[in-house]
C-alpha cells in the first residue's frame, strides 16, 4: 500500500521540508537543520505547494492535517 505521501507526489525530502514548513520552521532553519541551501529549500517549497494544490502555509497545514502528514509529537 502507498503512504499518503506518496499519493500526493512528495519526495520524502519534501516530506521532511513539509513537516518543518508546518511545524513553523523557516526556510533559513529548514536549510540549516538538512545541510542544503536556502535556495533549494525554496524550489523544494514551491514544488510541495504545487503538489498539494495550496498557496499559503496554513492551507499546508490543513492539508498536511487532512492527509496524515503532518509530524507527531509526543
Amino acid at each position: 500500500m502507498a503512504t499518503a505521501y506518496r499519493l500526493a507526489g512528495l519526495t520524502e525530502r519534501e516530506l521532511e521540508i513539509l513537516r518543518g514548513l508546518v511545524a513553523g520552521r523557516t526556510k533559513r532553519e529548514l536549510a540549516a537543520e538538512l545541510v542544503i541551501s536556502p535556495s533549494t529549500v525554496h524550489t523544494h517549497t514551491v514544488h510541495i505547494y504545487a503538489k498539494c494544490g495550496v498557496s499559503t502555509r496554513a492551507a499546508l497545514a490543513m492539508f498536511a492535517m487532512r492527509h496524515g502528514l503532518a509530524a507527531r509529537t509526543g
